[in-house]
Parts: C-alpha cells; sequence; structure tokens
C-alpha cells in the first residue's frame, strides 16, 4: 500500500512540475523580454532546434530573399504580441520522458487552442512541438520535417 501511494504522490508531483514548467515557459514569452531564438534555446528540445537549424539552413540555401518557412512566431501564434497568456492548462498525457499538455493561449484577445509534446531532457521539461489545434490546425515539427525533404 505505502509502494502504491508513493508511486501515485511521484506522479503527481511530476504532473505538477510539467504544469509548472509549461506556465512559467509563458510567462517568460508573455514578457518579452527574450526572442523567439533565445526562447527556443531555453525551452526546446535539442531535436527541435536541430530541425529549426535544418529548415533555416534550407531557406538560406533555396529561399534567398523569400519569406521563408516560418511565416509567423510559433511561440505566440502570430507576428504581433498584445495581452498574451494562456488559461486552461492541462496535461494530457504523461509517459516516462514524454509529455502532452494543452492550453489556451491569447494573443490580441483571440484565443488558439494548443498542444505542446515534451521531453525531458537535461533535468528539465524542453518543448518538442508546438501543435495548434486552431481554424487551420498545423504540428509544426511534422510539417519542418517535410518541408526540409522536399
Amino acid at each position: 500500500m505505502a509502494v502504491a501511494l508513493f508511486a501515485l504522490a511521484s506522479c503527481q508531483n511530476k504532473e505538477a512540475d510539467i504544469l509548472k514548467r509549461v506556465d512559467a515557459i509563458y510567462s517568460d514569452v508573455a514578457a518579452g523580454q527574450f526572442s523567439s531564438d533565445e526562447l527556443s534555446k531555453r525551452y526546446c528540445s535539442d531535436d527541435w532546434n536541430k530541425t529549426v537549424t535544418l529548415v533555416d539552413e534550407f531557406d538560406r540555401k533555396f529561399n534567398e530573399g523569400m519569406l521563408g518557412f516560418f511565416e509567423y512566431d510559433y511561440w505566440v501564434q502570430g507576428q504581433d504580441v498584445s495581452d498574451l497568456h494562456i488559461s486552461d492548462l492541462a496535461l494530457e498525457s504523461l509517459e516516462g520522458d514524454a509529455a502532452t499538455v494543452s492550453f489556451k493561449l491569447y494573443n490580441f484577445g483571440s484565443a488558439t487552442p494548443m498542444r505542446l509534446k515534451l521531453v525531458r531532457e537535461n533535468g528539465n521539461w524542453q518543448i518538442d512541438d508546438f501543435i495548434s489545434l486552431g481554424e487551420y490546425p498545423t504540428d509544426l515539427k511534422a510539417q519542418m520535417r517535410e518541408y526540409i525533404k522536399q
């Protein structure tokens, strides 16, 4: 019985840690003190950052002078920011060192339902994918990988 209670408490602590981490990340995003690149270096997984680097290299090589893949800031789901905040933060799944959370992201008064995939790296929960569930659903990591295959 004691082992089961410890396992339950451990799981609840992990869930709370994940939600606190995402809330803290988006507090930094809303504060606007870091660029998108700095946010990604701080809060995204190694694989996410490697994929973004490949997309940037692809754009430099094949889309010189054109807009490229990133038409908007994936952190804020837009090009500009006004009254950015999140609500309804919830843990959807947790399996080992992988988790999925959902929330509503508010920017310019519009709410975009979001899902983040997270992985545990170097002792922190890091974002591994941004998935917009809004009017135009996007799995950003899958789209980036498809883009660089061209």
